[in-house]
């Protein structure tokens, strides 16, 4: 009896166990939604939009036309070419919206020399905000990329080579950086106030190699046979450093007031027309030339007369083997201190205008005649030590020749 009732329980224990189990396995019968998308679309794999006849169809004077803020991009290169033998009066891209972003992908937009063409790029100052970027914009018949009066724009990573007008053109507060103007029957790069032009290359381009207007950075740039024109200019308040000029037909770099030049080479550039003497650098208004290495021009440095000149200081150049003076003065109240001028084909230093502080400079081989330094009776110079040996002035504001 007793056996019986621990086989009956033993089995109701099992009983239980099997139905708890089966109760515990069981889940969810409600079916699942369908499978989530595993694939990106296109639109997340490639955002931008292409530029080509369907995306950016053109009009009777482009190739292609850009209406909508967005950011852009070639497919491969653009190639203008005659059609029907008639003349072409088109550009390659016309840009007719803010905020677009134009890259080229490495491809270039060609003009190939169509006669009358217009310019690669062209955006109306009607618009900001555009960058374009990466590649090659060449043989337009007028401009690379027309954007003069664009404000707020950047242009990245171009060449723009044998454009029969200007290579660059662009407005204010605008950034152009690693980009190269090459052979541009015009300029090369020419931009607004409040601009910055950064690691940038301009040769062969006869008028002017780069040009930037009011409070704006020229820096890092070479700048080559400006075979009409001038290397770089700079107009007021601007800051031009680290540039290398060679070969420019007027004045390696011009510039206006209140400008700021240093650690720059100027070289093999001026020439004397109808206009006057050209040379190396041009100073205006209380100008500062400073740590630069002047050579082979026509002139050295020239400070302008007393209507813009004066209150300039020239600091700690190196100038030399120039055709004329080393630096010639125009106007009073200026500073030339601590430069090294040598081997020029005329005095060190000449001063026209009364008033000039002359310091710690340097002549060496100058043919200056009696003095490397001409200078009027009303400046105010250190002693001028010509003897050889030892040196028996203990003021520390001489002046050494020769």
């Amino acid at each position: 009896m007793k056996t019986l009732r621990l086989q009956t329980l033993a089995l109701l224990s099992i009983a239980l166990t099997l139905t708890s189990s089966r109760a515990l396995a069981q889940g969810d019968l409600t079916p699942p939604g369908a499978p989530a998308p595993t694939m990106r679309t296109l639109l997340q794999i490639e955002p931008r939009t292409p530029i080509d006849s369907t995306h950016t169809p053109g009009d009777a004077d482009s190739l292609f036309k850009i209406t909508a803020p967005g950011s852009y991009y070639l497919t491969g290169n653009i190639v203008l070419s005659t059609r029907l033998g008639a003349v072409t009066k088109q550009v390659g891209i016309e840009v007719a919206a803010s905020q677009v972003t134009i890259d080229l992908n490495g491809f270039r937009i060609s003009g190939s020399g169509v006669a009358q063409s217009l310019s690669g790029i062209s955006v109306s100052s009607t618009y900001k905000n555009v960058t374009v970027k990466n590649g090659t914009i060449a043989g337009w018949g007028a401009h690379g990329i027309k954007a003069a009066g664009v404000k707020c724009s950047s242009f990245q990573d171009l060449c723009l080579d044998s454009n029969d007008d200007t290579g660059l053109s662009a407005g204010d507060e605008c950034v152009v950086r690693n980009c190269r103007a090459v052979s541009n029957g015009t300029n090369g790069i020419v931009v607004g106030s409040f601009c910055s032009i950064v690691d940038c290359q301009a040769r062969s381009n006869p008028k002017v190699g780069i040009s930037a207007s009011t409070r704006s950075i020229i820096s890092r740039c070479a700048v080559g046979d400006a075979t009409s024109g001038d290397g770089i200019i700079a107009d007021s308040f601007c800051s031009v450093d680290h540039c290398t000029v060679y070969n420019a037909y007027g004045w390696g770099i011009k510039t206006t007031q209140r400008p700021t030049i240093s650690d720059c080479v100027v070289d093999s550039s001026g020439h004397p027309d109808q206009n006057g003497v050209s040379g190396g650098i041009l100073l205006h208004f209380t100008g500062t030339v400073k740590h630069c290495v002047i050579s082979f021009n026509l002139v050295g440095i020239e400070i302008l007369g007393s209507s813009d000149g004066g209150g300039c200081v020239v600091l700690e150049n190196e100038i030399d083997s120039n055709t004329g003076g080393g630096i010639d003065v125009l106007s009073g109240g200026n500073k030339i201190d601590g430069n090294t001028i040598g081997f020029n084909g005329g005095p060190a230093i000449r001063t026209h205008t009364a008033g000039n502080l002359i310091i710690r400079n340097h002549a060496v081989g100058n043919n200056g005649g009696a003095s490397d330094y001409a200078l009027g009776g009303n400046d105010t110079f250190g002693p001028i030590i010509t003897g050889k040996g030892l040196i028996a002035s203990s003021n520390p504001w001489a002046n050494f020749q020769q």
